[in-house]
């Protein structure tokens, strides 16, 4: 597919691509949590899932690499929104939710573990683009691949209209 000789046409959750012989259908899924820790070896999904599926899909994966004095300074003050919202629990008389306290547990062991080590962090960009050639294709493949994925405990979502 050359863009300069589609048509592109932007809707909510996909893009219509057309040509003067044939109309595709794309999507696009980006990471919304991973639920617990990839092991390794296993987490090789990343880069080799394309050949679970009986149809083409794309990834792109961007890894930028955040210095250990920035990291730490990145987590500290997520620890400090964590804490606030812990607080303003507590002075409302209300329990803090478990996904507050779950996350200051994960950011104070991140914290340490970064303070200790003094290495690097990674973020990670990562996007998986399904294509078909009509509307009730791409759904079924969206649902697929979503699926694939859930069974790894990757949660993935559809961004609406980006």
């Amino acid at each position: 597919i050359k863009p300069t000789r589609c048509l592109v046409e932007e809707k909510q959750r996909y893009l219509k691509i057309q040509q003067e012989d044939e109309t595709v259908y794309v999507a696009y899924f980006t990471i919304n949590s991973i639920v617990g820790e990839l092991d390794f070896p296993s987490s090789e999904i990343f880069y080799y899932q394309q050949q679970q599926f009986t149809f083409p899909i794309d990834t792109s994966m961007n890894v930028e690499i955040v210095a250990n004095r920035k990291a730490l300074s990145t987590v500290r003050n997520k620890k400090k929104e964590l804490k606030d919202l812990d607080n303003h629990a507590w002075q409302s008389d209300n329990e803090t939710s478990s996904n507050v306290a779950e996350a200051l547990e994960s950011v104070n062991e991140l914290e340490t573990n970064l303070d200790q080590s003094k290495e690097s962090m990674y973020k990670l960009s990562y996007v998986v683009r399904v294509s078909a050639n009509d509307l009730d294709e791409l759904k079924r493949r969206c649902n697929e691949v979503k699926d694939f994925y859930d069974d790894l405990s990757v949660k993935l979502v559809r961004p609406f209209g980006d």
